[in-house]
């Protein structure tokens, strides 16, 4: 009995506004799995308007910056703060107001200016599809959203093509977003200079044996393997006891090119392996 009510034994383990215990929050198994903390963004040092740089703010959900002055009036009073404390042009459309949720889940992003776009108010007869990401995102470490699509607006095509010193000029930052990437790819490339030995584990026996069959094939060859080099090849399986194998190579399938790296034998090589032990 507590407070005048008849209860159940099991009934005092609940927590509030629970009827009947259960395991929410006493096995770990059952909680929440932990969100993965938000990569860092690494913004543009220039201003997405006029290209220059100073004092910029930093848009919170893209690596896009401005000039309090360049950003249109009905966001300056929005940056109140210089670090992520704004969301940029690019995630409402220029025409309609809206909001990236509110069109669907995806805005056309201007890569040459502040503009976005949603499906609706995007001029398609003018506009040049760009992709789902773009050069320097991808060297800056900032890869393909699903609520974006790089395009080049209509506006900025008009201007480069009445406008020769600006059309010159986002060809020039073109070719240096993509020397920043061909530098960005090219940074996983492995150095020419990394030469391809033979594990640690392989001892002394086992390398001159991957030095023999890399040799150009000569007629018939027999090669003989001690038994316990054979198992330090293979760690998982069990030991011969006293055994050798002996493997046998037809001059007409023997050939392995200049392949220095020891690989599986060709499908029509013949092995046969003897037992000794018995003798």
């Amino acid at each position: 009995m507590v407070n005048g009510y008849a209860i159940t034994k099991e009934s005092m383990n609940c927590g509030d506004w629970e009827a009947v215990p259960t395991l929410a929050g006493k096995d770990p198994r059952l909680a929440e799995p932990k969100r993965e903390a938000k990569a860092l963004i690494v913004h543009q040092e220039h201003c997405q308007v006029c290209f220059d740089g100073g004092e910029i703010f930093l848009c919170g959900l893209c690596p896009r910056s401005y000039h309090k002055l360049c950003l249109p009036k009905e966001y300056q009073g929005k940056s109140k703060s210089i670090a992520n404390a704004l969301f940029c042009p690019q995630h409402y459309c220029i025409e309609c107001g809206q909001n990236t949720s509110n069109v669907g889940g995806l805005m056309y992003r201007c890569r040459w200016c502040h503009r976005g776009s949603c499906e609706d108010c995007t001029d398609w007869t003018k506009t040049k599809l760009l992709g789902e990401t773009l050069p320097e995102y991808e060297a800056a470490g900032f890869h393909a959203l699903k609520q974006a699509w790089y395009i080049e607006c209509a506006s900025c095509i008009e201007e480069m093509a009445v406008n020769a010193p600006w059309a010159q000029f986002v060809q020039d930052t073109k070719e240096d977003y993509e020397e920043k990437y061909d530098k960005y790819i090219r940074s996983f490339d492995v150095p020419s200079d990394v030469s391809l030995t033979a594990p640690a584990h392989m001892n002394e026996s086992t390398q001159d044996l991957a030095k023999e069959t890399s040799k150009e094939p000569v007629e018939n060859k027999v090669v003989t393997v001690d038994a316990k080099n054979v198992s330090s090849m293979h760690d998982t399986e069990p030991a011969f006891n006293q055994k050798k194998a002996i493997i046998t190579q037809s001059a007409q399938y023997a050939e392995r090119g200049s392949h220095s790296q020891v690989g599986p034998l060709p499908k029509k090589q013949k092995i046969d392996v003897i037992d000794l032990s018995s003798d």
